[in-house]
């Protein structure tokens, strides 16, 4: 199966969830409301949440805390909203009761929640909702090819053993694509930006992609040292990790 038929194969298995094409449908519409777009965002938990987030980020400073759905739709605007829909949905389309599958999801969100905590620091504080979404993203290849081909990419995971350059040879050779190539080629597939897309494919030299590739480690890192459940500074030397995973990153 090539690269293209991957991608198909994988939207046809794993599409994206009701509650998610609501929202994006509605804020791809010009005469869609703002109660409407609300009561939709409102049947999601985690994207109403991200939603409220992001807009008390945006208005930071303010003495007035954005507390309804409305005035937080109004304060991050149509796209924005567009966008973490359609890449908070893609995440949700991969969730199952796969024991490897679940390390993943949560991988995801752990570098997530990463790339946004150290979006000010890499010099993205305005735009700290897209590195999220990059982040959330960031191995949405490997859970597309999990989804699609589980024993065999579980043997593929098994024989790189956690390393990165020898599991992207391995899948070179097995899919005809790195999992980072197919994850970018699926965003640009759903419409999110140039900007993500590229920073998942690992490609450029700018900040974004520099971070993705950063927390994409990061997070594995820090799931395997909880899944050991010890002392991560002192037995699991994990800040030792993280500091040469940063450098390989050039962060």
């Amino acid at each position: 199966m090539n690269p293209t038929e991957l991608r198909g194969r994988i939207k046809a298995v794993c599409p994206v969830p009701a509650t998610a094409q609501r929202v994006i449908e509605l804020t791809s519409s010009e005469n869609a409301s703002i109660e409407d777009i609300a009561e939709a965002i409102s049947l999601d938990a985690g994207l109403a949440a991200e939603t409220l987030r992001l807009a008390n980020s945006a208005s930071a400073g303010r003495r007035v805390k954005v507390d309804t759905l409305e005035r937080a739709i109004a304060s991050v605007g149509m796209r924005s909203l567009h966008e973490m829909a359609t890449g908070m949905g893609m995440l949700a389309a991969f969730a199952s009761d796969n024991e490897l599958s679940q390390g993943f999801h949560q991988r995801a969100l752990n570098a997530g929640a990463i790339a946004r905590f150290l979006a000010a620091d890499a010099g993205l504080g305005p735009q700290r909702s897209v590195a999220f979404l990059a982040g959330l993203l960031s191995e949405v290849g490997a859970m597309g090819l999990l989804a699609v081909d589980g024993e065999g990419y579980v043997a593929l995971l098994r024989e790189a053993d956690g390393d990165v350059v020898r599991r992207s040879e391995l899948e070179v050779a097995r899919y005809g694509c790195p999992s980072r190539e197919l994850g970018a080629e699926l965003l640009r597939s759903h419409g999110l930006p140039e900007t993500i897309v590229d920073a998942i494919r690992g490609d450029g030299d700018d900040v974004l992609t520099h971070l993705v590739t950063y927390v994409r480690e990061a997070a594995a890192i820090i799931a395997d040292v909880c899944s050991e459940e010890f002392d991560a500074i002192e037995a699991g030397g994990i800040g030792d990790l993280l500091e040469a995973a940063a450098l390989r990153a050039n962060l």
